[in-house]
């Protein structure tokens, strides 16, 4: 009998989101929400923010742990400074009290966050939630080149 993505979901969930938690409310806390009531852990990674060397930690709700990680700049217009950004966001990821990426599953919605799929998931989730590389100020090249990436590593794609 094939597998259905709810019997094959692993218990934990990492999810890079393009929007914060507490921002706007919209499908991705949601869809984080909705995995939480169905008994999954979410370890929900808010975009990354410039100006600094840290990591927050929040419990939210049950299942909802928010994390925040602050790296000296950003940089996903530039896809070889977007790797360097890569690993510094890993060591802070990777710090005690950390996700478990063997048992966990990658649900990345973030192009810009493909520098995770580097890690040894249990599986790849990527949310093409939005036109990435058509916004103002952005470089469709940049953004291909991230979700080309994504593409051949995921183990599921979906749109929305």
């Amino acid at each position: 009998m094939p597998e259905t993505l709810g019997q094959s979901v692993p218990r934990k969930i990492f999810f890079a989101s393009p929007a914060a938690a507490t921002h706007l409310y919209q499908r991705h806390q949601a869809l984080a929400e909705c995995m939480t009531r169905s008994g999954h852990e979410v370890m929900f990674l808010n975009p990354l923010l410039s100006g600094g060397w840290s990591r927050a930690d929040e419990q939210t709700s049950e299942g909802m742990h928010v994390i925040t990680c602050r790296v000296p700049f950003r940089a996903a217009r530039l896809p070889a400074l977007q790797k360097l950004v890569g690993m510094w966001v890993v060591r802070l990821l990777l710090r005690p009290r950390s996700i478990a990426p063997r048992s966990s599953l990658l649900w990345i919605a973030d192009p810009s966050n493909a520098f995770l799929e580097r890690l040894p998931w249990n599986r790849i989730l990527y949310d093409r939630c939005d036109r990435h590389g058509t916004f103002h100020g952005q470089n469709p090249e940049v953004w291909r080149e991230y979700e080309s990436h994504l593409y051949k590593n995921a183990s599921i794609v979906f749109a929305s």
